[in-house]
């Protein structure tokens, strides 16, 4: 911190303890932009070296703006000794907390109807799992009577190779029998002939 600062603030302690009217004045003076109050228009420009210089040149403009801004950023770091946030820094907090509650606000709406969509989601998916199931369900039942098809087509098959053996054996046995009774038509016929 600089020293007119210091100087500035011990002045104005001693100068304060005179009264809380005094105070108000400085927080006037202050939110005016250093004017308003001559006592600490008078007692600031003392402090910075202002009060030797004539207020009528660029020289002062240029040292006045430099004074005030060394004071405001001594100011700043006083207070931040003391833990106290300027009003301005305040206004700049408050404003980015509300609008972070107002995001938080939105965030939060967008998660209950992304919870909703997944609820949704899951009670369709849950849905088609049961359908999946049955489905499932279905197809082995099919299964089991397509296999039991099958054991009936082999058997069927079974049964037909049965009889066609078994055709087989009498068309054999027929034409054996046809043998045996055209032998025996040639036996009668020489017989007759004889």
């Amino acid at each position: 911190m600089d020293k007119q600062f210091l100087q500035f603030w011990g002045d104005s302690f001693v100068n304060s303890a005179k009264g809380q009217k005094q105070l108000e004045d400085m927080t006037k003076w202050m939110g005016q932009g250093f004017k308003g109050v001559d006592y600490l228009t008078d007692l600031f420009q003392k402090a910075y070296g202002l009060d030797r210089i004539s207020d009528a040149g660029d020289e002062y403009v240029k040292m006045w703006k430099e004074a005030i801004e060394n004071f405001e950023k001594s100011l700043n770091d006083y207070l931040d000794l003391m833990g106290v946030v300027p009003r301005k820094e305040h206004r700049i907090l408050l404003n980015k907390y509300e609008n972070l509650g107002e995001e938080v606000a939105d965030l939060r709406t967008f998660v209950a109807n992304q919870k909703k969509e997944i609820s949704g989601c899951e009670k369709t998916v849950s849905a088609k799992g049961k359908t999946l199931e049955d489905k499932k369900k279905i197809i082995a039942e099919q299964k089991k009577v397509i296999m039991s098809q099958k054991k009936e087509i082999n058997s069927y098959g079974k049964t037909v190779d049965r009889l066609r053996k078994e055709l087989d054996s009498r068309k054999r046995a027929m034409a054996d029998q046809k043998k045996v009774i055209g032998s025996q038509e040639k036996k009668l016929s020489r017989t007759k002939t004889q």
